[in-house]
C-alpha cells in the first residue's frame, strides 16, 4: 500500500539531523505503533457561563 502524507519542513530537518530519512523514519513510526500504549484523546472541557459570557475552564 502506498500513502502520500505531508511533513512539515521542521519535522523534516529534526529527523534528517538525527542521520534518518524520512521514509525510514515514518517506517519506523508505523511499525512500532502496535506495540505502543494508545494516546487518550482528552474530551473536551465543557462550557461554562460566567457572567454572561461563555467560556471555557
Amino acid at each position: 500500500m502506498r500513502i502520500t502524507v505531508t511533513i512539515p519542513d521542521e519535522a523534516a530537518a529534526q529527523v534528517r539531523a538525527h542521520g534518518l530519512t524520512l521514509e525510514s523514519y515514518v517506517e519506523k513510526l508505523i511499525e512500532d505503533a502496535p506495540h505502543k500504549e494508545p494516546i487518550a484523546l482528552r474530551a473536551p472541557s465543557p462550557r461554562r457561563d460566567i457572567g454572561g459570557s461563555s467560556v471555557q475552564p
